[in-house]
C-alpha cells in the first residue's frame, strides 16, 4: 500500500470517529435535559438582595416611622429569606427586624398569621408587626384592660405586582401612651370571624408558620 492510499485512510477513520462523537454528544444531550433544566431552574431561582421601602411618614401624634422590606437567597438558591424592618421614630428607638424563610420565587405561606413586637418607642409604646394578607383587623388589649383597633396595610399595589416576595403580607405600626404593655391580639378576617388569640410572650406575639 503506498503512502497516499494510507494516509487517505488515516484521514478517513479519523473524521468518522469525529462524526461518531459528535452524534454521540447530540444524542446524550437531547436524550437527558433535565439536567440543563435543573441548572437553568436553579440559576432563575437565585436572587439579588433587595429592599424596597413599604412606609415613609408621620403616624399617630405627628410621629415619623418607616418600614422597610428586603430579600436574599437563604443559604441557597432554593429558598429565599424575607424581611421586614420597623423603625418607629426613624431611630432605633423601638425598632426591630423579623425575617422569614419562603419558597424561592414565593411569599409567606397562607398559614401565617402574626408576628409582631411591643417596643417602647421615644415616648410612648409602639406595637408593630406582619400579618397574613388575609388578617383584616389586629384588636390589642392592654393589661390595663384598653382595647385598640388596629387595619394592618398591604403593600402598594405596584409593588406587589412587580415583586412576588411581597405578596399574602400585611404591616402595621400603632402607637400607645406609655405605662400600658399589650396583653393580647385578636386577629380577625374580613367577615369579623377570629382567626387566631395570642398572648404576649415577653412583648412578642409569634403565630407565624
Amino acid at each position: 500500500m503506498d503512502k497516499s492510499k494510507s494516509s487517505r485512510m488515516r484521514w478517513s477513520f479519523l473524521l468518522l470517529a469525529l462524526a461518531g462523537a459528535y452524534f454521540l454528544f447530540g444524542y446524550v444531550l437531547h436524550a437527558n435535559p433535565e439536567p440543563l433544566q435543573a441548572e437553568r431552574a436553579a440559576a432563575e431561582s437565585c436572587i439579588r438582595p433587595q429592599l424596597r421601602v413599604l412606609s415613609e411618614e408621620r403616624g399617630h401624634h405627628g410621629k415619623r416611622w418607616r418600614v422597610k422590606a428586603s430579600v436574599r437567597n437563604n443559604g441557597g438558591c432554593d429558598a429565599w429569606l424575607f424581611a421586614v424592618e420597623f423603625f418607629p421614630s426613624w431611630t432605633y428607638a423601638g425598632s426591630w427586624r423579623g425575617a422569614w424563610g419562603i419558597p424561592a420565587g414565593g411569599h409567606l405561606s397562607n398559614g401565617f398569621t402574626i408576628s409582631a413586637r411591643d417596643e417602647v418607642e421615644k415616648t410612648d409604646r409602639a406595637f408593630s408587626g406582619v400579618t397574613g394578607a388575609r388578617v383584616k383587623s389586629v384588636i390589642m388589649t392592654t393589661n390595663s384592660g384598653q382595647h385598640y383597633t388596629i387595619s394592618p396595610r398591604l403593600p402598594d399595589k405596584r409593588l406587589r405586582r412587580h415583586f412576588v416576595w411581597l405578596r399574602n403580607m400585611r404591616y402595621f405600626i400603632r402607637y400607645y401612651p406609655a405605662g400600658q404593655s399589650a396583653k393580647t391580639v385578636r386577629l380577625l378576617d374580613s367577615n369579623g370571624k377570629l382567626i387566631s388569640l395570642i398572648r404576649a410572650q415577653e412583648g412578642e406575639f409569634d403565630d407565624s408558620l
